[in-house]
């Protein structure tokens, strides 16, 4: 795949992601809320994960980087707090919703700067497929 065709399916997860996980927090109905979360949220977060994996892998990039790493626990943390939100009403959601929100900006700001360095794979290291 093309280096920029992986960037923009990468950028296109993530406004999955991000307008799942606004929508998760901000319709008023329990119903609306999970289908944000489940419907739009998570295929988001996965599509950005596999864009990530790939452009890493293209790049000969260590999934080991700290911005990778980073970015990575950042992203989960915020799914995770997505998707628990919607299970149940709770109170201070909307509390739950700014960490949420925010730990998704910092991960994206730790891909958009590389926070920490790039650790890369040695070309010894990859293996060749015939």
């Amino acid at each position: 795949m093309s280096w920029l065709l992986l960037r923009f399916v990468k950028w296109i997860a993530l406004f999955l992601l991000m307008s799942g996980t606004l929508g998760a927090f901000a319709s008023s109905r329990q119903r609306d809320r999970q289908a944000a979360a489940y419907w739009i949220a998570t295929p988001g977060f996965i599509g950005t994960w596999v864009a990530g994996y790939l452009m890493a892998e293209t790049r000969l990039i260590s999934l080991g980087s700290p911005w990778i790493s980073a970015s990575m626990l950042l992203s989960l943390a915020s799914l995770a707090l997505t998707v628990w939100s919607v299970e149940k009403e709770r109170r201070g959601r909307l509390l739950v919703g700014a960490i949420a929100l925010g730990a998704l900006i910092a991960s994206t700001g730790t891909m958009v700067w590389k926070m920490g360095g790039t650790m890369t794979k040695s070309v010894d290291d990859v293996e060749e497929h015939p």
